[in-house]
């Protein structure tokens, strides 16, 4: 099945795909089984600029090759949307848990589920792919039949905002179904956001006792901006731990805009560096310890 208007979204596949199918009989004819493939849906991808014009569609079904007379196609729903039920499986893209915030603005975490075949009870999900576009950090829940994935600012070119669609390809006994794609969704260039946070050192209290600068110490305030209560966690790492002890443990978790007060710091420690980290961590270090504001997504 081809449309000329989306050559690229050709249906084409073998009867030999269909061997775990259901095979019917029937004693008033000379045969030994007919193999049938349920209702499934497909979907051609007609750009934008095809809008307006005449779409043909060619429908070819070819013989078993021993003149039965049995290949036969069955066509229905056409402009309707594709049902969860179908016998190819069936994709889908999740447009409202769209994460555009990362610790370097520069990705967004898109996710989607997925419905196996129904004909064959061994397929497993072995490829997914954004046709024209580059995607990293694929992960798959088989368990679940969820994906996901990370878009990055760097697909964008001259456009601000892009149409996008996930592919995926099923598997089974080492053979490849069709491609089965996605819903569209629209990605925005102008969507993508960072953490986004300041660290101010603040006075030093030097306790009244001048002639003993051990003392001394001073405070650091950690300001978080996250207005769309994304998630955070503040934790704190020494560098030199007791070796009964991790020297990592939680200071404060959160979500939306928050002020954290870190410390005391003790000045006889020495100064603190501050950095931005590409992972979105705030290091303050120094040669004996080192604390870090880690954002994440809940």
């Amino acid at each position: 099945m081809s449309c000329n208007k989306a050559p690229a979204d050709e249906l084409c596949f073998d009867s030999n795909i269909l061997i775990n199918e259901t095979k019917y009989k029937d004693p008033t004819c000379d045969y030994d089984s007919i193999v049938t493939l349920d209702w499934a849906c497909h979907r051609f991808r007609i750009p934008p600029t095809e809008v307006g014009n005449i779409a043909t569609l060619e429908i070819i079904v070819g013989d078993c090759g021993l003149s039965g007379h049995f290949g036969y196609a069955y066509i229905d729903g056409i402009c309707e949307p594709c049902s969860e039920n179908s016998s190819f499986g069936s994709v889908g893209l999740d447009t409202t848990t769209i994460q555009y915030y990362s610790c370097d603005g520069q990705k967004a975490r898109i996710c989607g589920s997925y419905n196996l075949p129904s004909f064959c009870s061994g397929c497993e999900v072995s490829n997914i792919s954004v046709p024209g576009y580059n995607i990293q950090n694929i992960t798959i829940d088989h368990v679940n039949h969820t994906y996901c994935f990370d878009f990055t600012v760097s697909n964008f070119t001259n456009d601000d905002c892009v149409d996008i669609f996930a592919e995926l390809i099923f598997s089974y006994n080492g053979s490849s179904l069709p491609p089965q794609p996605s819903n569209p969704v629209d990605i925005c260039k102008s969507d993508f956001r960072s953490y986004s946070y300041t660290a101010t050192v603040g006075q030093c209290y030097s306790n009244a006792t001048a002639e003993n600068i051990s003392d001394d110490y001073y405070f650091v305030t950690v300001t978080i901006s996250d207005p769309n209560s994304n998630g955070w966690i503040l934790k704190r790492q020494l560098l030199d731990p007791y070796p009964n002890e991790s020297g990592l443990y939680t200071h404060a978790t959160g979500a939306g805009n928050a002020t954290v007060v870190l410390g005391p710091f003790l000045i006889q420690e020495g100064c603190w560096d501050f950095y931005y980290h590409c992972l979105g961590v705030i290091l303050m270090k120094s040669s004996a310890r080192q604390i870090s504001v880690q954002a994440v997504r809940n």
